[in-house]
């Protein structure tokens, strides 16, 4: 009678084992279903966040950091040389030209033209965007410092475009350049078109001491609180991808960002020379929502039922 019980529990447990091994994904009919369903899980997850991923994105904002410094270094050298020994060696419409790419709502504008293929960087885009806004307009109400129009006489520079007295620290237009280009530096790979957009920032912040509206300390600030802005806007960015992943909220930050577009097409923030600049980019940047929100979708839908077409 012993004997038998111990080759009943030896028989149950093999039976115990037996069942285990049929339930552990991979073997048998229950592992199979449950890959199966695995697979179509994965098959339908949303694909929007996943289309640019930079495994090197946190080293890159490091290295944005301390590249800021340089480039801060740089500016501020270059500033403080006695304006008719570089601005006035460039004609008027550059620096008009430079100046209009710091304006608030371009960076919206150039956003729209990846929103739809690079949702997760148009989402930093947005978080880095928020930040830096909040840092620029905050910097002006506190410290509200006077421009070089309402210190300077006429004579003593040169004023192209229209004439600001107030709110001068920090440079808003740098801080715009900053967040917009720091972001893309963080995930662009070529060394040359890191370089490039750099270069692209500090052209925009020389501008702003160029037309005669900021100091040079403004726009140091202005850049440096851009590139913190970006880089903090990056990192937010990965830590929290709804902004990228839930449709709504995508297409909610995409509304705000064709409002501030639209203003392009009609007002050039006082700059002249530069009113063709931002039409051309306004409408680039309208158009692709029209295409990539608009046309394309309703082309696979009718592809998809050609009963409907």
């Amino acid at each position: 009678q012993r004997a038998e019980r111990e080759g009943q529990r030896e028989g149950a447990d093999q039976g115990c084992q037996g069942a285990h091994a049929a339930m552990e994904p991979g073997s048998g009919r229950h592992g199979k279903f449950s890959a199966r369903i695995s697979a179509r899980i994965s098959a339908k997850m949303p694909a929007m966040g996943s289309r640019l991923s930079n495994p090197r994105a946190g080293l890159t904002r490091r290295r944005l950091l301390q590249g800021a410094a340089g480039t801060l270094a740089a500016a501020g050298t270059l500033a403080l040389r006695p304006r008719a020994a570089w601005a006035a060696e460039a004609p008027p419409w550059v620096w008009q030209w430079l100046t209009a790419l710091g304006d608030e709502r371009v960076p919206f504008a150039l956003a729209l033209l990846c929103s739809r293929r690079y949702p997760q960087v148009f989402w930093a885009l947005v978080v880095a965007g928020l930040i830096g806004t909040a840092y620029t307009h905050l910097g002006k109400h506190l410290i509200d410092a006077l421009r070089p129009p309402a210190v300077l006489a006429p004579d003593a520079f040169n004023l192209i475009g229209p004439q600001v007295l107030r709110n001068s620290f920090p440079s808003g237009h740098s801080a715009a350049a900053a967040v917009f280009l720091g972001v893309l530096v963080c995930y662009v790979r070529p060394t040359w078109a890191r370089a490039l957009l750099v270069a692209l920032g500090l052209g925009v912040g020389l501008s702003r001491v160029a037309v005669g509206v900021h100091w040079p300390v403004d726009v140091a600030a202005g850049l440096g609180g851009g590139v913190l802005a970006a880089w903090l806007g990056v990192g937010l960015a990965d830590r929290s991808r709804w902004g990228a992943l839930e449709p709504s909220s995508h297409l909610a930050f995409v509304t705000l960002a064709v409002l501030f577009t639209l203003s392009l097409t009609y007002w050039d923030g006082g700059y002249h020379l530069a009113r063709g600049l931002l039409l051309v980019i306004g409408t680039l940047g309208l158009a692709q929502v029209a295409i990539g929100y608009g046309v394309a979708p309703l082309v696979r839908w009718r592809r998809l039922d050609p009963l409907r077409a």
